[in-house]
């Protein structure tokens, strides 16, 4: 699941519910601009939603911010990549048959 969230603070109750009441609970989710336009201002501890594992991008930079959710029940590691470009996430998830699944969230203005 992904979406552009446009500041998630003020969507953050409506994403719980929206999780709580799905019948199949999503193993990820992602979303870009997760800050609000005028403040930059966040702490990822806020953003915390029960059952998942939080990953994002520098949300102390100037940017407008990407977090991914992951289920608890996958085995799952942030990738770091240099690059000037910051508004991505890397992501390796163990599979079952003992391969890796790489998924990248990209947010481009």
């Amino acid at each position: 699941m992904s979406s552009n969230v446009d500041s998630l603070p003020n969507k953050k109750q409506e994403l719980v519910a929206f999780i709580n009441n799905a019948p199949s609970k999503p193993k990820l989710i992602a979303l870009t601009e997760i800050k609000h336009k005028n403040k930059w201002d966040t702490e990822l501890s806020e953003r915390a939603i029960p059952g998942y594992n939080i990953y994002s991008n520098n949300l102390n930079i100037n940017s407008r911010g990407i977090i991914v959710y992951v289920s608890q029940d996958l085995v799952c590691k942030q990738l770091h990549y240099n690059s000037s470009f910051s508004e991505f996430i890397l992501l390796e998830i163990a599979c079952k048959d003992n391969t890796k699944l790489t998924v990248g969230v990209f947010y481009i203005v």
